[in-house]
């Protein structure tokens, strides 16, 4: 038995001990010793935020607080502060307050970390008793399983006993959680204990994804698209050896800390060269990553990378899919020199990313975004020219929106719009045609 075979051997048993000891299962989450627990707190707010309250329940007796950060998080380095209060039994107070310009939010803002000291069989609520942005607004609630939640409730019970076959194969998997993309040398469907340790020695060379740093296991999680949404919305980014994942949000032109290699998202495509900065359809390129599930290296994309969806059976379903795509827009005309841009997308098959861009005519000033369907980012209000609309997770077909503009001189036929858009393969692009009453 050679020197790596034997170092796997003890990884194996090793972590067959850690499996075979208790973990926490809760809402679409697992904890494995060391038992901690992270929650991310998600805000969203249309207005500027000068100030956030937040109140958090818990059984002290199940969970104790370890630690509460800033951290990670969208607001990390635009200037608030964070103050954190333990000191009533069951409960965790957290205030953020603006120390500079304030903003609107929309993204994780604080990881709050438990450490579980419960016996097994116990069970803890983790409640969000109130969130408010302002003092008046109930804002935003705890960020699991993509979805907001104002509480989960969890139970610490034992694992059932892992192989050492099962333990190499979920290692040998991590490399590529979807499929066994060339591993399965001898094509049975299985993962024999030989095919696992060349899984294994693959690992070492493996290519992550910039934006896949935390952790790095070939997805792109909310956390991390949020980052590369603030790094779009500061204009670019810059080298930060100090920061998880190598950058720092915000453009420096001429400054020495462009001297890094670009981030991933930052790539040549359509005439744009690597920057330091990324425009609309690199963010799209990071979204369609983050609903399709995973990311595996490939070098006939645009990028280096491409994005699998993570379900089988679901990817088979949407092979078979007739993708159709059509987008059409009305103008209703408002007093007072105000224009709705009414805007109505139909498709079929699955979509992973969208996003809309207008063109506006010379001296039309966006005003504002309403209905069921609003973009998670819009221009800010009196923005002119070129506006960009994008969606987080695609709506369901049919939808509309509206966006409204003031307008110097009724011309609604020279607004032009388009829609840019992704499934699993490369960015398309669709004009939004006008439609006549």
């Amino acid at each position: 038995m050679n020197m790596l075979n034997v170092v796997l051997w003890h990884i194996v048993k090793i972590l067959t001990h850690l499996f075979l000891y208790c973990n926490v299962a809760s809402a679409a989450i697992t904890h494995v010793y060391p038992r901690y627990l992270t929650i991310p707190i998600f805000v969203n707010s249309e207005k500027i935020v000068e100030g956030i309250d937040i109140i958090i329940e818990f059984d002290n007796t199940v969970l104790t607080v370890e630690n509460a950060t800033l951290k990670g998080g969208i607001i990390e380095d635009i200037g608030y502060e964070l103050e954190v209060n333990t000191e009533i039994e069951n409960k965790i107070i957290l205030i953020v307050s603006a120390d500079s310009t304030p903003t609107a939010l929309y993204g994780n803002i604080i990881f709050i970390t438990f450490r579980i000291i419960g016996p097994l069989g116990s069970r803890s609520t983790v409640d969000i008793t109130s969130i408010y942005c302002n003092e008046s607004e109930s804002c935003g609630g705890l960020y699991m399983d993509r979805q907001v939640r104002k509480q989960f409730d969890f139970k610490i019970q034992k694992q059932s006993i892992v192989s050492s076959i099962t333990v190499l194969n979920v290692l040998a998997g991590f490399i590529y959680p979807y499929e066994y993309n060339g591993i399965d040398i001898l094509n049975d469907g299985k993962l024999s204990i030989q095919e696992s340790i060349q899984a294994l020695r693959n690992l070492m060379t493996v290519r992550y994804h910039s934006a896949d740093y935390n952790p790095r296991d070939f997805q792109i999680n909310l956390s991390e698209m949020l980052r590369m949404i603030q790094i779009y919305n500061l204009g670019g980014y810059h080298c930060d050896p100090e920061k998880k994942d190598g950058y720092a949000p915000v453009f420096l032109e001429n400054n020495e800390n462009l001297n890094c290699q670009y981030h991933d998202a930052d790539y040549s495509h359509e005439g744009k060269q690597a920057d330091y900065k990324i425009d609309l359809y690199e963010l799209l390129r990071i979204i369609q990553f983050y609903n399709a599930g995973c990311i595996k290296t490939s070098e006939d994309s645009e990028d280096g990378f491409m994005p699998v969806n993570c379900d089988q059976k679901k990817r088979q379903r949407n092979s078979t899919t007739d993708e159709k795509f059509d987008a059409t827009f009305l103008i209703n005309y408002q007093s007072g020199n105000q224009i709705d841009v009414v805007t109505r997308v139909k498709y079929s098959g699955e979509l992973n990313a969208i996003a809309m861009k207008s063109k506006l005519p010379e001296k039309y000033k966006f005003l504002s975004v309403s209905g069921k369907n609003k973009p998670a980012i819009n221009p800010l209000k009196n923005a002119t020219d070129e506006i960009n609309f994008v969606w987080i997770t695609p709506p369901e077909s049919p939808f509309v929106f509206t966006f409204t503009v003031n307008a110097t001189s009724i011309k609604s036929s020279l607004i032009r719009s388009e829609i840019i858009y992704r499934r699993l393969g490369g960015q398309q692009v669709d004009r939004v045609k006008q439609k006549r009453y």
